[in-house]
Parts: structure tokens; C-alpha cells; sequence
């Protein structure tokens, strides 16, 4: 599975797969670590 992570505009984290932009709080830093 191929991930693409951003930043949101509000500053939140999201992050893009199969099911669209999904968002990320303080996990985004995990999140990007394990993908």
C-alpha cells in the first residue's frame, strides 16, 4: 500500500490512500513512521 502524507491547511495532519484524505491528529507523526 502506498501512502502519501500532508499537511492540512488547519495544520492538522491527513494522510491519502485507497479511501481519500484521512485525517490525522497527534498520530501523524506514528503514522508516518509505520507507512
Amino acid at each position: 500500500m502506498e501512502l502519501w502524507v500532508r499537511q492540512a491547511t488547519d495544520g492538522e495532519a491527513a494522510f491519502f490512500d485507497e479511501h481519500g484524505w484521512v485525517r490525522l491528529g497527534a498520530a501523524a507523526s506514528t503514522a508516518r513512521s509505520r507507512w
